[in-house]
């Protein structure tokens, strides 16, 4: 036998008492929504009204998830809020003045590729034999700066236009292939 003996780490191992592995270069439920969400916003003509029941109807995604998302965003000035019958929600500034980095952080908190690199982290559990810090920070100074050089509107551009079907009033399903109704 060796005399090598490695130390048990809770980063490769299962999680153990007060650790919780989390995936930080994977968008959440609440990031993606919120861009659906608004990319939904800027594909309707003109300053339409967009309620949190079309987006979830239109998409599928939970209507509960969506109300929430809608009144943090409506929070931090994103979405303005219109009162009535037909009320809902509508963009409040331009999405050209909104970084990918600030949606996710209005909508997550403060991000980092690892936990050691986010802004107010605790220490890491390995910090005084880690060898890998010093990379880390720097790919999470790259990732982030990409995050930050991106807009929504940007985002939104290079992925091209919305399908029309997603842009029935009030929703509908995605229209169903000849062959398929027969």
């Amino acid at each position: 036998m060796s005399g090598f003996h490695r130390r048990p780490n809770p980063l490769w191992g299962p999680p153990s008492a007060g650790f919780k592995r989390q995936k930080l270069l994977k968008f959440s439920k609440k990031t993606d929504y919120g861009l659906i969400a608004l990319r939904h916003m800027t594909a309707r003509p003109g300053e339409s009204i967009t309620s949190a029941r079309e987006v979830s109807d239109t998409y599928g995604v939970s209507y509960e998830l969506i109300s929430k998302i809608l009144q943090t965003l409506k929070r931090t000035g994103v979405v303005a809020s219109v009162q009535g019958a037909s009320g809902g929600y509508r963009l409040s500034r331009p999405l050209s003045t909104l970084s990918l980095f600030d949606f996710i952080e209005m909508l997550e908190g403060p991000q980092g590729v690892i936990d050691c690199a986010r802004a107010g982290s605790e220490p890491c559990l390995v910090s005084s034999s880690c060898n890998v810090v010093m990379p880390m920070r720097e790919l999470n100074r790259k990732v982030m700066k990409l995050l930050q050089e991106t807009t929504l509107e940007d985002l939104f551009r290079e992925a091209g236009p919305l399908p029309a079907h997603f842009l029935a009033h009030p929703a509908a399903e995605p229209p169903v292939p000849e062959a398929a109704a027969k």
